[in-house]
């Protein structure tokens, strides 16, 4: 057998380049569908602040093993113009989330405003699993990690 190590190494290398970028996939947000984020997967925020958006009413199931990842870094004109700016990593309101899992990470920073990790706005979570990160950071304003609104003045939150 006559074995060619430079056509061996060069096939291995070629196979681990495109591992790479199979493995470490960058998704822009997600806007009212059901989640599921495999490991070496980043959700990310799209211009207005958030990764995943769950407004619509519907019902939703959300797997999260890699990472949710919004944060927003624009200047202060812009937050004045547009009233602030909040980073959110999940945003749900009015609809129902069936069950929430996360082993990755889901983060939101925020260099001018509020941060939350999850808002849950008026809508309902049926089972929450973590075994992974969920965090905010705002630079000056407040951060959640998971922020329960529940409409009025009676709100929850979890830093």
């Amino acid at each position: 057998m006559n074995f060619n190590i430079s056509k061996i190494l060069h096939l291995a290398g070629t196979i681990f380049l495109i591992s790479l970028s199979i493995i470490s996939t960058l998704l822009a947000e997600v806007d009212d569908k059901n989640v599921n984020n495999p490991r070496g997967t980043t959700i990310t925020n799209s211009s207005d602040g958030y990764a995943v958006d769950l407004d619509n009413g519907d019902s939703f199931t959300v797997i999260n093993s890699g990472t949710i990842n919004s944060s927003y870094t624009g200047d202060t004109i812009k937050a004045e113009t547009t009233g602030g700016n909040n980073a959110y990593g999940i945003y749900n309101t009015t609809t129902t989330i069936n069950d929430l899992t996360n082993t990755g990470t889901i983060s939101a920073e925020s260099s001018d405003d509020d941060a939350y990790g999850i808002v849950n706005d008026r809508a309902t979570i049926n089972g929450l699993t973590n075994s992974g990160t969920i965090k905010a950071v705002a630079a000056d304003d407040i951060a959640y990690g998971i922020f329960n609104y529940i409409g009025g003045w009676h709100r929850t939150h979890y830093h």
